[in-house]
């Protein structure tokens, strides 16, 4: 008879409470009669048998919280939470066994770092084995975004993949950037060294409130912005192609030197590392307010006839001159 048990310990990252192991060991090999554990304020439960030529091993879990198996796995992405409930079984010959994961993420949310809220989902459905990754039914409950994904697997990496999120109204709010709500879709898709973002999306209201001078749109060079935004130029980023349309309808730039209502049309293009835009931003109505005094907007169109690269968000901001535009713009005290 075998007997292991472990009480307040850890494997890996996950804190695992109690731990209680029973079986039979003989000449044909181990039997596992009985395998449970209290964990991540879970609980696992297996059964299975290892003899000379063949194993068998299935574990069910039952609301296991995510976030400390996620960290345990080293994932980098953005921070998964949530309850886990599943199974895992693992058998075949022994020297090469076949493993698979079927299981539900429940009550869980999506926390991107820089983008408030968190992305939150009652429950997504998970296959995983050695060759392939489905994602399915990972959906807002209000009904503002969908997410679906597969990809196949080599060697414990993506091979080739394709993801589609589907978005409904969905409010994205930067802090004291903007604020935004925006409907259409997105499509990922390709292999590890080429991909592309493609789609379409519709941005309807949005609020700028992101804080301009005369001073940093002049000077940009010598200004310092409120705002940076870290340049990331990675190999993984260069490899990944946009095209996305943009439309952006009653758009609000409303900050202590202007308040102008605008409409755009855009189209990014370029990669991940670098972005470019092309298309127009467009008002005819508005104040920008100098030296105490309001100036009437009666026409302020900016226009990208050909692709310019976009090195970060502010740029828009506080230095658009530099991205060359045509512009044609008017204003009366």
């Amino acid at each position: 008879d075998v007997q292991v048990q472990m009480q307040d310990g850890a494997i890996d990252s996950v804190q695992v409470d109690k731990l209680r192991l029973e079986g039979r060991y003989d000449s044909r090999g181990l039997v596992l009669d009985t395998l449970t554990a209290l964990a991540s304020g879970g609980t696992l439960r297996g059964a299975g048998f290892v003899d000379r030529d063949s194993l068998r091993l299935i574990v069910d879990l039952q609301d296991f919280e995510l976030a400390p198996l996620k960290h345990s796995f080293k994932q980098s992405a953005a921070n998964v939470s949530g309850r886990l409930h599943g199974n895992v079984r693992v058998e075949g010959p022994r020297g090469d066994p076949r493993w698979q994961m079927q299981a539900a993420i429940v009550d869980g949310a999506l926390d991107v770092p820089s983008f408030e809220p968190a992305l939150r989902f009652s429950s997504a459905m998970v296959l995983l084995t050695p060759d392939t990754l489905i994602v399915s039914g990972l959906e807002d409950p209000e009904g503002r975004w969908s997410l679906s994904a597969n990809a196949r697997i080599s060697e414990g990496r993506a091979t080739r993949f394709q993801a589609g999120m589907q978005l409904n109204r969905l409010r994205v709010i930067i802090p004291e950037t903007m604020d935004l709500t925006v409907a259409g879709h997105l499509e990922w898709k390709g292999v590890a060294d080429s991909s592309v973002v493609s789609g379409d999306l519709v941005v309807e209201p949005g609020h700028i409130n992101e804080p301009m001078s005369l001073q940093t749109l002049v000077f940009a060079d010598s200004a310092t912005s409120r705002s940076t935004v870290a340049r990331v130029r990675s190999e993984v980023l260069q490899k990944v192609r946009l095209d996305v349309n943009l439309v952006g309808r009653s758009l609000l730039v409303d900050n202590d030197l202007a308040m102008i209502p605008f409409a755009a049309e855009l189209l990014i293009g370029g990669s991940a590392a670098r972005p470019t835009l092309k298309g127009g931003l467009r008002a005819n109505e508005g104040s920008i307010f100098y030296m105490g005094k309001e100036f009437i907007v009666s026409r302020a169109h900016f226009e990208f006839a050909e692709a310019r690269a976009l090195d970060d968000l502010f740029v828009l901001f506080h230095n658009p001159i530099r991205l060359d535009p045509a512009i044609d713009f008017a204003a009366q005290t």
